[in-house]
């Protein structure tokens, strides 16, 4: 019996007589192409897809635990800074010529507190939507000794 070639997709199949269609070319790579032991059973996968399965799983696992440590311990940072400074005493002071929010930030600085959460913090306070300041403006900022 003459074998019957057929096309698929971009599969050249052949039917060998024995009612299954042997890939001949396209497809997979031709290092991959199923013959033998492993035409019988073309769902067959190579030993090593399942460890490499286990190792993604496991790779974007820790990814997810490595996002969720960091957002937890920024969580909690930012927390401690809002008490830190919610607790702190404050005191005027008066915006010179040439004086920025970041300035006036280092200039009363707080341990433990950045000079950008200190910036946030001064406009938050001081109900501002922006941190343009003009000269003999008043603002609250932390007390420093």
């Amino acid at each position: 019996m003459d074998p019957k070639y057929q096309t698929f997709g971009s599969l050249a199949l052949c039917d060998n007589g024995t009612r299954r269609l042997v890939v001949i070319e396209g497809g997979a790579s031709k290092s991959h192409r199923t013959s033998g032991a492993d035409a019988k059973n073309p769902r067959k996968r190579p030993a090593h897809a399942h460890a490499n399965r286990i190792l993604a799983l496991f790779v974007a696992s820790v990814i997810v635990a490595f996002f969720l440590a960091q957002s937890v311990m920024d969580a909690t940072h930012a927390s401690r800074v809002a008490q830190l400074l919610s607790d702190m005493p404050t005191q005027e002071v008066f915006v010179c010529t040439g004086d920025t929010m970041w300035h006036i930030a280092e200039r009363h600085s707080v341990d433990g507190v950045s000079t950008a959460e200190l910036v946030g913090w001064m406009k938050d306070v001081n109900n501002m939507d922006t941190a343009c300041l003009y000269p003999g403006q008043v603002l609250l900022v932390p007390q420093t000794s």
